[in-house]
């Protein structure tokens, strides 16, 4: 699904329904981004926001080749490249963070057989929010925040009102009692 996320909330603009389990792939993304460049133009993205799911070298590449800015969260063990130009967890990068820090690395760091800029939060749990973006942003936590307003809008649409989830309507479905 791609939305617009505006003063709070998600609004669906365009999506596909997949044949498969899990997320889409590169050349779904890609075709879906399409359609809204072609209907409203690339100039009208100010950034594409995406979880850890949504990564990869061909989608990174593409979204940079197409001057579509990006902050997509990667997951802890994505090997990037430090300071040396070794390739190490990107989590290591930022073992120092203490909780509620934010830190931003300086310049491009390898990742996907592309380059990204890195920063990352350190969570209440201990985790790590680690953002890879393709401007040297300095509210990439920030703008990846905004994503919070997809997930609100993908909690209606699956579970609380439409249940997009079920495979049937809760109004066919005799043992709801409806």
């Amino acid at each position: 699904m791609l939305g617009v996320a505006y003063k709070g909330i998600a609004i669906p603009i365009y999506w596909i329904l997949l044949n498969k389990k899990g997320n889409s792939n590169t050349r779904e993304r890609i075709a879906l981004v399409k359609r809204f460049v072609d209907r409203f133009g690339k100039d009208r993205i100010i950034k594409l926001l995406a979880d850890r799911e949504f990564i990869g070298c061909d989608w990174f590449k593409w979204l940079e080749h197409q001057g579509i800015g990006f902050a997509v969260r990667i997951k802890k063990n994505t090997l990037v490249s430090n300071s040396r130009g070794e390739k190490v967890q990107v989590r290591h990068l930022f073992r120092g963070l203490k909780t509620g820090e934010t830190q931003i690395l300086l310049g491009k760091r390898r990742i996907y057989e592309g380059d990204a800029y890195l920063s990352a939060l350190r969570l209440k749990d201990g985790g790590l929010l680690i953002v890879a973006t393709g401007d040297a942003c300095m509210d990439a936590i920030e703008s990846y925040a905004k994503r919070w307003e997809i997930e609100t809008l993908l909690g209606c649409l699956k579970g609380r009102g439409l249940c997009l989830k079920r495979r049937t309507s809760p109004i066919a479905d005799e043992s709801s009692g409806y």
